[in-house]
């Protein structure tokens, strides 16, 4: 006769009434007569051998939840999914981040909720149950491990325990290969790692306190930037370190090719860690899957790209994506996940950069840091220069970020915003009117005057002296044509006209106003 193993308490059911209380009981019996077993399995001492013993601890808060792993009816096993899928999670310890989709495990030795790809995870999961087949001698386990219940499996586990958020009372927190920096008492110290910390990544160099970095300041940054520009770059490198751009604004580095921007930038996507950095590229951002590629990530950069890097539709995205805005992003051949903008971001240009003001310049301005990074003599070629200061000053640039950090902490607990100079607050003006370039001269640079009149293309050298005068980028002529007679409208109220004459020929131009004098 075939026997079924019931779900049971402790000790077997005398009767119909213990039979009922028996169902709901969240341990497992297996018939002694079909399946051995195991030989640490927790037993009840009450029975007689060939009784039903019980597998699984009724005290486990999994099993207690879930019931059991699985059930054994004769020479059937039925599997409980959800249970072992939260099992599995549990004494692996791993979470599910549903920010990017993918599984994380926590690392002791590195202190970081590394991810993992999701055929690792069913690997992963089937050696579980493999485990559980030979503690439990139910080789049967060992067949059911389908690709197909593999992935159930863990579709039910992905609901069980997802990663957590930093504890907000800790402070912050910087990840470095030897341990974490807690900066909450106004200076940076440190502690062991935590998997409570919830860190998804970490800088790979250890810190010291006492380690300096004299040829990355003397011979790097002070031939191209003065003082108060250093002071500017060490907080704004230091927010780095924490992922999180409080302040909402980006950093725009002007300067000639050789001036070190771009050995200044490697440098800081070394320290941030390259798998939290992202290239940015604005003509992609209005794409349905670009902005993907920013989940997880702390520094989106751009090297030595173009003035009209920032004229692009796609450039307005920048405002949100530092601005805190939450934005929706797709995966390729996936689902669909939230990003909340507060990334940090660094654009290098040897040229001056234009951006696409319209009717938003006061946005823009709260959103922008714009040093100049150029040389007063020609620097002495070093190959691979960063990697040469990261391995013999790798420790010291660290600290100098560091010391950043804990100034950047202080400006932000009292202004909510980097500190800025007289300078520094011109320069992003600069950058705005020169982005404006064409109507600041259309406005500054033309007058009305009866019985006067301009062609374009007098308009147009007029327009590059002024541009030179002020040491501004003009636009192409192209550019400045296309703007002209809008602006020239709504500035002067005046028409372009085709019957302006130059040396006996009509040619294209405006009546009733001359070029400032």
């Amino acid at each position: 006769m075939k026997t079924t193993t019931p779900v049971a308490p402790a000790a077997a059911p005398k009767n119909k009434k213990n039979a009922k209380s028996a169902d709901t009981d969240k341990s497992v019996v297996v018939s002694g007569q079909k399946h051995s077993t195991p030989k640490d399995a927790p037993e009840n001492p009450d029975v007689t051998d060939g009784s039903p013993r019980v597998l699984f601890d009724p005290n486990d808060p999994i099993i207690r939840e879930f019931g059991p792993l699985f059930s054994i009816d004769g020479d059937k096993i039925k599997l409980n999914p959800p249970a072992l899928g939260a099992k599995f999670v549990t004494e692996h310890q791993f979470r599910f981040d549903d920010s990017d989709g993918s599984f994380r495990q926590y690392s002791k030795v590195t202190g970081v909720w590394e991810p993992l790809r999701e055929p690792k995870v069913k690997l992963a999961l089937a050696a579980f149950i493999k485990a559980l087949a030979d503690h439990y001698q139910v080789e049967k386990l060992t067949m059911m491990r389908t690709n197909s219940l593999l992935g159930a499996i863990l579709a039910l586990a992905k609901g069980y325990k997802g990663m957590g958020e930093p504890d907000a009372a800790a402070g912050p927190l910087i990840h470095v290969a030897n341990g974490v920096l807690d900066l909450s008492t106004g200076e940076a110290v440190l502690r062991g790692f935590s998997a409570d910390d919830w860190s998804t990544s970490a800088c790979d160099i250890g810190w010291n306190g006492g380690a300096k970095c004299d040829r990355f300041l003397n011979e790097l940054l002070t031939p191209a930037l003065n003082a108060d520009d250093i002071d500017l770059l060490q907080r704004y490198a230091g927010s780095l370190l924490f992922g999180l751009n409080a302040a909402q604004r980006f950093q725009v580095l002007h300067g000639g090719a050789s001036s070190g921007k771009s050995t200044l930038v490697t440098i800081l996507e070394r320290i941030v860690g390259v798998a939290n950095v992202a290239h940015l590229r604005t003509q992609h951002l209005t794409g349905r899957f670009e902005s993907h590629g920013f989940q997880g990530k702390k520094l989106l950069t751009a090297k030595d790209v173009p003035s009209n890097f920032l004229g692009n539709t796609g450039a307005k995205a920048l405002k949100a994506l530092v601005g805190a805005d939450l934005i929706e992003t797709e995966q390729k051949f996936g689902d669909k996940f939230q990003l909340r903008g507060n990334l940090n971001i660094i654009v290098t240009s040897n040229g001056r950069l234009r951006l696409p003001l319209e009717d938003d310049e006061g946005a823009w301005r709260r959103r922008l840091l714009v040093l100049d990074f150029s040389r007063k003599e020609k620097a002495k070629r070093i190959s691979h220069f960063e990697d040469v200061l990261l391995k013999e000053e790798g420790e010291g640039i660290l600290a100098w970020m560091v010391e950043g950090a804990v100034k950047h902490l202080a400006e932000l607990k009292k202004d909510g915003d980097f500190r800025l100079t007289k300078a520094q607050l011109e320069r992003i003006e600069n950058l705005l009117l020169e982005s404006r370039s064409v109507a600041e001269f259309i406005s500054a640079g033309v007058v009305k005057k009866s019985k006067a009149d301009v062609s374009v293309d007098e308009l147009l050298h007029g327009y590059v002296e002024f541009c030179r005068e002020k040491k501004w980028e003009p636009v192409s002529s192209r550019e400045f044509t296309l703007k002209l007679t809008d602006l020239m409208i709504r500035t002067h109220g005046i028409y372009k006209r085709n019957d302006v004459q130059r040396e006996g020929s009509s040619v294209r131009g405006f009546k009733g106003i001359a070029l400032a004098s």
